[in-house]
């Protein structure tokens, strides 16, 4: 997984093909187990997210889809293949 922020805006992309999430290794704890009977395991995780970090600091709503979104995703995608280019980041 690599990811991009600014100020606004926070872009996550995934190179590893899951879509469903990593479970941690935390403890046998009461919360635990509530997240895994309510289907936390079975969760889909999109490929890649897009999140506009003022209007959704809680990164809720995913706006990959949404067209009003498209430029700036365009310009965070460049941001992020750029930088790993620049590093000889292995998944490019």
């Amino acid at each position: 997984m690599r990811a991009v922020r600014t100020k606004r805006w926070k872009y996550i992309k995934r190179f590893d093909g899951r879509s469903t999430p990593v479970l941690t290794n935390c403890d046998d704890s009461e919360s635990k187990l509530v997240w895994l009977e309510h289907g936390w395991k079975d969760r889909k995780v999109p490929e890649e997210s897009l999140y506009d970090l003022f209007f959704d600091p809680n990164e809720t709503n995913n706006l990959i889809e949404d067209v009003d979104s498209q430029t700036i995703l365009k310009d965070i995608r460049y941001c992020l293949e750029k930088w790993m280019k620049e590093t000889n980041d292995f998944y490019i």
